[in-house]
C-alpha cells in the first residue's frame, strides 16, 4: 500500500482534498470515484481550463463539484495571479507549482 501524506479541505471545495504529498487534489481519495488532478500539470491558464472541462463532462462533474473544484484551483494556485494577469498568459515551473501546493496546505491546517 502507498503511504499518503495529510489530506487537506479547503473551505467551499466541496468535495475536493488536496495531497500535498502527492500534488493533487482529488474529489474522492481511495475510492471507485476518485478523479485525482495532477496539480504538476497545471502549468499554464490552458491546462487548468482542461481539467476543469474535463471534470465537468463527468457524472460526478454538478454544479457543486465543478464549483469546489474552480475554489480548489483558485485557493492552490492563485491562477490570477500566476497563470493569466491582465489577461497575458504565463507558465508555472514544477518547483513553482510545489511551492504553491506547500503553502496552501501551510495555510489550510484542517487535515483529514
Amino acid at each position: 500500500m502507498v503511504k499518503r501524506g495529510p489530506l487537506v479541505t479547503g473551505a467551499g471545495w466541496g468535495p475536493w482534498q488536496l495531497d500535498p504529498d502527492r500534488f493533487e487534489l482529488d474529489a474522492a481519495p481511495g475510492s471507485v470515484d476518485s478523479y485525482p488532478i495532477d496539480l504538476l500539470t497545471c502549468t499554464d491558464s490552458a491546462e487548468v481550463l482542461d481539467w476543469i472541462c474535463q471534470f465537468a463532462k463527468r457524472s460526478r462533474g454538478d454544479d457543486a463539484a465543478v464549483a469546489g473544484l474552480v475554489h480548489a484551483l483558485n485557493d492552490v494556485l492563485r491562477p490570477q495571479a500566476n497563470l493569466c494577469s491582465w489577461g497575458e498568459p504565463k507558465r508555472l515551473s514544477k518547483k513553482q507549482l510545489r511551492d504553491l501546493v506547500a503553502a496552501a496546505a501551510r495555510r489550510n491546517a484542517r487535515t483529514k
